[in-house]
């Protein structure tokens, strides 16, 4: 009876090794890209945006800034009253000025913001538009926005009362 051949051994790759920290080097840049631009559902300023598709039900409601005067009331029928903010114009830099207007949400995918238009829609547009990001969950949202430089986290936070 013959005996069976060993089984066949291949000696170790020396340039194997080399590779692993080589892709992971490769995809450091791409992480960090996709980290600055929010591309992971966290906000650099530590809110988490809602992954869910929220109704018009959950998001309406009164909503107030814990450190200024600003109270935002978003009614079902998707029209708004700021009350307490700056005038338009009067201060570039604050998200809610004071105002009646409209209010809207993505139409596809999932509702992380709230498009504020200002004014009635005329046929030559509509007026001041602003932008809130939707943070926390279904049952209590936290609406906010940056007031200057993004990356310096001073935000202006609408919470729901």
């Amino acid at each position: 009876m013959p005996t069976p051949e060993p089984p066949l051994t291949l000696a170790p790759n020396p340039r194997r090794h080399w590779r692993k920290p080589a892709l992971g080097a490769a995809l450091l840049p791409v992480i960090a890209v996709c980290a600055m631009c929010g591309w992971f559902a966290f906000t650099p300023c530590g809110h988490s945006v809602i992954g869910e598709r929220l109704t018009t039900a959950q998001i309406a409601g009164a909503y107030q800034d814990a450190e200024g005067p600003v109270e935002l009331t978003l009614n079902t029928d998707a029209t708004f009253t700021a009350t307490g903010g700056p005038a338009i114009g009067e201060d570039f830099f604050h998200p809610v000025p004071r105002g009646l207007g409209t209010w809207e949400t993505p139409t596809s995918g999932p509702v992380d913001e709230v498009t504020l238009t200002y004014g009635p829609v005329t046929e030559t547009g509509p007026g001041e538009v602003t932008s809130l990001t939707i943070s926390g969950d279904a049952g209590d949202p936290v609406l906010w926005a940056h007031e200057a430089d993004p990356d310096v986290c001073e935000l202006a936070e609408l919470t729901r009362v």
